[in-house]
């Protein structure tokens, strides 16, 4: 399993407390250390475009970390995404809807609509897209999207 884009390392604890083999990545240096100091997860600093796996995981675990992605640079990522799994594998992620903004804290998130996630999700099996209320770690009420799909048998 790939955590990708791991943060502080409490999803990558989670599943291999849960009996995963799980690789985690963060594009931060310091988030990495913080995962490391926290959980004893080990965590590679990578940059999601940067991302150079190929056929090596069973499922990627993306919870609230696309959307820090340029919407741009998400159909390239989305590729290095279908290539990181085996055929078949999941990809399980989450992605605030609406425009590009910033949070309170400052941290960047994408503009991402319905039209637009269908659209990178388009070579992938089994698509579901569904929409939820949920919050923010900046505690502000948000809709999210959460993405299931399968990377296309090769």
């Amino acid at each position: 399993m790939l955590d990708l884009g791991c943060g502080g390392g409490q999803d990558s604890a989670a599943l291999r407390d849960a009996g995963f083999v799980v690789t985690s990545i963060d594009a931060s240096p310091a988030l990495a250390a913080e995962a490391k100091r926290r959980w004893n997860i080990d965590v590679r600093a990578l940059d999601f475009a940067d991302l150079d796996y190929d056929r090596v995981f069973d499922g990627i675990w993306a919870w609230a970390s696309l959307h820090h992605a340029r919407v741009d640079d998400l159909p390239s990522i989305f590729i290095r995404l279908r290539r990181a799994l085996k055929s078949g594998g999941l990809l399980h992620a989450s992605l605030k809807q609406g425009a590009d903004r910033r949070d309170k804290f400052g941290r960047f998130f994408c503009a991402m609509d319905e039209p637009k996630l269908r659209t990178l999700a388009a070579a992938w099996g089994n698509v579901r897209i569904e929409r939820e209320h949920g919050y923010g770690y900046d505690d502000e009420p948000t809709p999210w999207f959460r993405l299931r799909a399968n990377a296309p048998a090769r």
